[in-house]
């Protein structure tokens, strides 16, 4: 306060900073949060404003809806990601068992991230699943890597391939620099592959003992969309 800098203080409801409870430092002007979306607005008031005013994504489609991620899907996405089938094909990053601290980590993460590259999809007003992409930097900059998973209940209906095609338009749509997009499956994920051929991807070819997944190192397969 006495140089005018912006101060943030992580306390606990019996925690003193110089003598000073909660109670003191919000008579003093402080804000005093309780949750993590609170916590993100007054943030970023104090430390990137502009931040405040990026929209929320919604895109209707015919299966469901792809939209930015909430804080509130915290309890539907650990519900739906916590399943070993899931965690199976994708790196180890994904937790297994997927707890509702994983959850809340994750969408903190994702939902502090500029630009927006992840995305919940929606089926029935919940989130079950997840799609989106990785901008590469240096050599690489022209492309993006794409991917997804959606919860077990609802496979083998379309939906993952709608997402598909239409994230490959709203990120060459939106980044009219990118050129090339693609992703890399587990060699024995059939289904996900099936689902990016229908998406119109070409097969590139076999990545040899490219990923580490439980302990193994296993091969992976490439697709690719050219613009």
């Amino acid at each position: 306060k006495r140089y005018g800098k912006p101060a943030l203080l992580f306390m606990g409801d019996k925690d003193l900073i110089l003598g000073k409870t909660i109670g003191d430092l919000a008579g003093e002007g402080f804000t005093i949060v309780h949750d993590f979306p609170a916590f993100r607005s007054a943030a970023y008031r104090l430390l990137e404003p502009e931040k405040l005013s990026r929209e929320a994504t919604r895109i209707q489609l015919d299966r469901c809806v792809l939209r930015s991620w909430e804080w509130i899907d915290a309890e539907p996405l650990q519900r739906h990601a916590n399943n070993r089938k899931i965690w199976a094909n994708l790196h180890d990053g994904f937790p297994s068992p997927y707890t509702i601290r994983d959850a809340r980590r994750w969408l903190a993460h994702t939902l502090s991230a500029f630009p927006e590259t992840a995305f919940a999809i929606d089926i029935g007003k919940e989130a079950v699943g997840g799609i989106g992409f990785v901008l590469k930097e240096g050599p690489s900059s022209r492309s993006a890597e794409i991917g997804y998973w959606l919860g077990e209940a609802f496979w083998g209906r379309g939906v993952a391939t709608e997402c598909v095609v239409r994230m490959t338009t709203y990120i060459f749509d939106l980044y009219p620099e990118i050129c090339r997009l693609y992703a890399q499956v587990f060699h024995g994920n059939v289904s996900s592959m099936r689902v990016l051929e229908k998406a119109g991807y070409v097969r590139e070819g076999l990545l040899q003992k490219s990923a580490v997944k439980a302990g193994g190192v296993i091969d992976m397969v490439q697709y690719a969309m050219i613009r």
